[in-house]
């Protein structure tokens, strides 16, 4: 009785030390960027549609939102702190938007992943 214990133990373990030895063999699937051009069957990145003093319209893939922007809200073109002039049209752009949805807290333009 103990032999069989013992064996079915060893088994046991090897069913979970097998099946990492089977999935060896397969790579993982490559990741894909988003493109940053417009091609056929895929979406641009978000960008800015329109760009105010006081406002900005992201277009991500068929939404469209608007933000407030206000003296509060950080922005940033290329990773450095920028006036909202030196924002334009079809930049790529994140933003973080505040407890009022509608108002931006931070945007994020030019190189964006």
């Amino acid at each position: 009785m103990k032999r069989a214990f013992g064996v079915f133990l060893a088994v046991l373990t090897l069913a979970f030390l097998m099946p990492d030895t089977y999935a060896a063999g397969k790579s993982a699937p490559a990741k894909k960027k988003p493109a940053a051009q417009s091609t056929p069957g895929k979406t641009l990145p978000p960008h800015i549609e329109a760009i105010s003093a006081d406002s900005i319209t992201v277009k991500n893939g068929t939404r469209t939102i608007t933000y407030k922007i206000t003296a509060f809200t950080s922005i940033q073109l290329n990773g450095m702190k920028a006036p909202v002039s030196s924002l334009k049209s079809g930049m790529p752009v994140t933003v973080e938007a505040g407890v009022d949805e509608s108002v931006a807290l931070t945007i994020c333009a030019g190189h964006v992943e």
